[in-house]
């Protein structure tokens, strides 16, 4: 990716090898994701072992939200950094 801006899947994928993600988090910089849940299915198609958990964060007025927060199943690590370009 030298020398190339980073595509969404790509900056997605090298946030979730960091650890799990939740699509309020991937909103920021430096992943600029506000469809997580699109990049998640399009990881999943490239092959990519993509868990979504459903959790709840403080929403409006403390109110409970439900939001996704995804990660990189282990087994998929090594995919995802050849993906990445890091590996053979």
């Amino acid at each position: 990716m030298s020398g190339q801006i980073p595509r969404k899947w790509q900056r997605v994928l090298t946030a979730l090898l960091d650890g799990p993600r939740t699509s309020r988090q991937l909103e920021h910089a430096p992943t600029f994701d506000h469809c997580a849940h699109t990049t998640a299915s399009e990881l999943r198609k490239k092959g990519l072992p993509i868990v979504t958990e459903m959790i709840e964060v403080p929403g409006y007025a403390g109110e409970p939200a439900r939001i996704a927060r995804y990660s990189l199943d282990p087994t998929g690590r090594d995919r995802a950094l050849r993906m990445l370009g890091h590996g053979p």
